[in-house]
């Protein structure tokens, strides 16, 4: 509904902007259930203002006839995007803990820091992305 309203700039933005900060916040907050939880919660609240509105928006760009294929497409890329995305936090974690895990198992608390970071700058890049969306409507 917000997207209808004010475009899909904002809430995209706004989105990947809030689960930035909150994977960073992640890497360092105490590891107490209960900041772990409000920490999860917020990155989900992000993630829902920002998938509605990009869905929406890639598909309002595509052509009617071209629909079927413009979701199709879609669902690939989301479905890959989750692909590569588990490959690269696994890789990040491996490679941060490799010579650790011998020391002691503990220390793979350092290798998700590692990995909840490298998933702040991602989610930066697609707030950065998605501040350069265009929509035909002139309201992003």
């Amino acid at each position: 509904r917000a997207r209808d309203r004010i475009g899909a700039r904002i809430p995209t933005v706004t989105g990947m902007l809030l689960v930035a900060v909150l994977l960073a916040g992640l890497a360092v907050v105490e590891r107490s259930s209960v900041a772990v939880v409000v920490l999860l919660a917020g990155i989900g609240v992000g993630l829902g203002l920002f998938t509605p509105a990009n869905n929406a928006a890639i598909m309002a760009a595509a052509p009617r006839e071209h629909s079927g294929m413009a979701g199709g497409i879609l669902n690939l890329t989301r479905g890959l995007g989750t692909a590569i995305g588990v490959a690269v936090t696994g890789l990040v974690l491996g490679l941060r803990n490799a010579e650790r895990l011998r020391a002691s198992p503990h220390v793979v608390t350092i290798g998700f820091q590692t990995c909840v970071l490298v998933l702040a700058v991602v989610a930066g890049a697609a707030a950065a992305l998605a501040s350069l969306r265009a929509s035909p409507s002139g309201r992003g």
